[in-house]
């Protein structure tokens, strides 16, 4: 249960906007941080809802199933203002309001972004069942706060190459490739979105949308490509269901790129029909 606390004369304060099925989120500062480092430290569905009088609304109860605290090193990177903006200012000002009504966009961004990060698998399962109920398979609307950065890039990339982090030899071929898409037989003008995250936590390392809305998921190595082209074949069939479209569809391609390929990862590619290229920047 979560009470809105107390106004003057205690006179409770009351959550006009909301509903059973609703998703709450809290948020924290950190002792002697600045409002725009609040943090988001959990959410639950709201299963309940009890008032002062029956059209007061004072406190919302969790659905049991839907309770998540978030561990620390997520919370460290999780903030608020980068999903929230206050209508008529770019300024990170609670102020003196007690709540902050997020749209389902919102929501549903937060979430994601919370479960392509969290390590826990029954957690994770937990997160993705929901977003699956409240949103199905549609694609999250991009952040909108004040900040610039919503997703925590930094965890993503911890869990991909580890607590070492990215090595440059790795970064610099990515950044040329996201840069030339022409380099792997598409269009220049085609987009890119450099370290894609997928619902599932999987994070590739580029994806490009070709002008006619194909996707190519490209997976980058240096001088060991055969993990990487494993990983192609993960990577397309999840652009493919975050896409709503088949395993085999033709709007779905996977590209290998990597500074040598030898003929065992070529045959490999070849069989699962992984378009391969051998760059190395100069």
């Amino acid at each position: 249960m979560f009470s809105s606390g107390y106004g003057e004369n205690r006179i409770p304060n009351h959550i006009n906007d909301t509903a059973i099925g609703e998703i709450a989120v809290f948020t924290t500062r950190f002792p002697n941080e600045s409002e725009e480092n609040r943090r988001i430290i959990g959410f639950f569905e709201i299963g309940n809802i009890s008032g002062h009088t029956t059209k007061e609304t004072t406190r919302v109860h969790a659905d049991q199933g839907t309770q998540i605290r978030l561990p620390i090193f997520i919370v460290k990177e999780l903030y608020f203002w980068a999903y929230y903006r206050n209508r008529n200012s770019i300024l990170c000002e609670w102020g003196a309001h007690l709540f902050r009504y997020l749209d389902d966009g919102t929501i549903h961004r937060i979430l994601y972004d919370i479960s392509s990060t969290i390590k826990d698998l029954a957690q994770r399962d937990k997160i993705n069942a929901l977003i699956l109920r409240k949103f199905g398979n549609a694609v999250p609307p991009p952040a909108i706060g004040v900040l610039d950065e919503a997703l925590p890039e930094r965890i993503i990339q911890t869990n991909k190459y580890g607590s070492g982090g990215e090595g440059p030899d790795h970064l610099e071929l990515k950044l040329y490739v996201a840069q030339h898409p022409e380099l792997i037989g598409l269009p220049r003008n085609s987009e890119h979105k450099v370290e894609h995250s997928f619902l599932s936590g999987d994070c590739v390392d580029i994806l490009f949308t070709t002008p006619n809305g194909r996707k190519v998921v490209v997976e980058i190595e240096t001088t060991t490509p055969m993990p990487g082209a494993h990983q192609v074949i993960k990577y397309r069939s999840l652009a493919a269901a975050q896409n709503n479209l088949s395993l085999d569809s033709n709007m779905i391609e996977g590209v290998l790129v990597a500074w040598s390929i030898n003929n065992t990862v070529k045959a490999f590619c070849d069989f699962y029909e992984i378009e391969y290229y051998e760059i190395k920047p100069t």
